[in-house]
């Protein structure tokens, strides 16, 4: 059995697959090319990874970082916080526990929340 998760990522901005909720458990803290707090999460369910280049394979593994500068995620310090969600371009850059610009894409912004019916709530239909 899985843990509860750590947030409920949702998105008041997107449509498609990342306008859906997701659970997501920290995994790391990931060093980064500024003083941003880089989080890698395993989201539930995983992301669509076909529009990213990852052919049948789908993205269980993304990348999030604040949105606006003096958030963090670790700890949270309320709630919602916007975010934003990066995908890797290839499954072998998680072996690194850097984040490199150019290894990652920006794949959508959200908000991460404290329960999955907050996350839920916010999703634009």
């Amino acid at each position: 059995m899985r843990p509860p998760a750590d947030w409920y990522l949702g998105s008041a901005e997107q449509t498609g697959d990342f306008a859906r909720p997701r659970a997501c458990w920290v995994r790391e803290i990931l060093a980064g090319p500024d003083d941003r707090q880089y989080v890698r999460v395993r989201v539930q369910p995983s992301v669509i990874g076909q529009p990213f280049g990852w052919g049948g394979h789908d993205i269980e593994d993304v990348v999030l970082t604040a949105r606006h500068v003096g958030d963090v995620l670790l700890p949270a310090q309320g709630f919602p916080v916007a975010v934003h969600v990066y995908v890797p371009r290839d499954e072998g850059i998680l072996e690194d526990a850097t984040f490199r610009p150019g290894d990652f894409e920006l794949a959508a912004w959200g908000e991460l929340y404290p329960t999955e019916g907050d996350a839920a709530a916010a999703v634009v239909e």
